[in-house]
């Protein structure tokens, strides 16, 4: 995956066809880990959800695809406000995260509950916590330069994201993208905090990864560090 601003994107990881990502992974040619299956798994159930029918026109197809792209837009807007709330009533005040992790079904962080304290890896799945046994949400840089350039939960609002989806979706073809997951976190090649989304192309077939200001929704071009 590649990282770009919106409108320089380079989309990698193709999925479809026995030479893409998912026909390698039938032929066990590939390994991939749990959370880059479950990207996988759902944008493929996105387009099984949206797949025409017989006596729809293209364009009516393309507008049913923007609206559903849209709509789960506000879904998951809204999930990253209730993981935000339910990390307040966890932790109280403003918490202070060195990861953040979020989709329209589930929310994750690593959480401090005391400065220089080691993070507390949560999950949040709809209306409870849940464990965290065989998951990891690890930081883009070493973990004490991740620990000294942890941010308040207040700096994630949705504003900004919001910001960068409204300019991401007025690019050509970009209309009936879907965003599966945003994260956030201390970038040490950009050396601040930015946001990442995942974005399952419809257009394409293909994933690619974007970075963004948090505050302003601004696209970043620098590469991050891999993974």
């Amino acid at each position: 995956m590649t990282v770009s601003a919106c409108g320089g994107a380079r989309d990698t990881s193709p999925w479809q066809g026995e030479s893409g990502w998912m026909g390698l992974m039938r032929r066990g040619s590939v390994r991939v880990g749990p959370f880059a299956s479950w990207i996988a798994l759902v944008v493929l159930g996105a387009l099984a959800a949206l797949a025409p029918r017989a006596d729809a026109q293209p364009a009516d197809i393309a507008a049913i695809q923007a609206r559903e792209a849209r709509n789960a837009d506000q879904r998951t807007l809204a999930a990253l406000e209730r993981f935000g709330a339910a990390l307040i009533a966890r932790y109280g005040g403003d918490p202070t995260l060195t990861m953040l992790g979020v989709s329209e079904t589930e929310g994750e962080a690593l959480a401090q509950r005391s400065p220089g304290a080691a993070p507390e890896h949560v999950i949040r799945q709809g209306e409870r916590w849940i464990g965290t046994e065989g998951r990891q949400l690890r930081p883009w840089a070493d973990a004490p330069v991740a620990a000294m350039h942890a941010f308040p939960l207040s700096s994630m609002r949705t504003a900004g994201i919001r910001a960068w989806l409204d300019a991401w979706r007025k690019l050509p073809g970009r209309a009936t993208d879907f965003v599966t997951r945003y994260e956030a976190g201390y970038d040490p090649a950009d050396g601040r905090v930015v946001v990442r989304a995942h974005v399952g192309s419809m257009t394409t077939g293909r994933l690619s990864l974007h970075a963004f200001d948090p505050a302003t929704g601004a696209p970043i071009a620098r590469e991050p560090p891999r993974r």
